[in-house]
């Protein structure tokens, strides 16, 4: 009896660890994002406003500002105005120092930590 009340708290702790959902006042704040040609940093303001920085290797550093809004329902950001720098295939997107509009980007509660998975091979990741 006492390994079902064990494997029962520890699989109650796994999960509330890997919630997928965010709470909208968790969302404000800095979030990084690693590549293996740079890296990058988000700073989500509780106005509505936002400023990504991207540093690439061999190149100048990019910095954007711009404006988001968090759809709580679906826990998905849009962010107006960003840098995608990522291809979708883990390499630098040739097109990473033009802005556009990133929407619907899964924003996800994983092993206690918040990360917007703007790129699903280097999410930014709440600081």
């Amino acid at each position: 009896m006492s390994r079902i009340v064990i494997f029962s708290v520890v699989a109650l702790l796994l999960l509330a660890g890997c919630s997928t959902t965010v709470a909208p006042e968790k969302v404000y704040g800095t979030y990084l994002a690693d590549y293996p040609f740079g890296s990058a940093s988000l700073k989500l303001e509780h106005d509505g406003s936002f400023v990504q920085e991207v540093t690439i290797k061999d190149q100048e550093p990019k910095t954007v500002r711009g404006s988001w809004n968090f759809d709580r329902v679906r826990s998905e950001i849009t962010l107006h105005g960003a840098l995608a720098v990522a291809d979708g295939y883990g390499h630098l997107s040739n097109s990473w120092q033009t802005t556009e509009d990133l929407v619907n980007q899964r924003v996800e509660r994983l092993w206690f930590r918040v990360v917007i998975e703007i790129s699903v091979d280097y999410p930014y990741v709440k600081q």
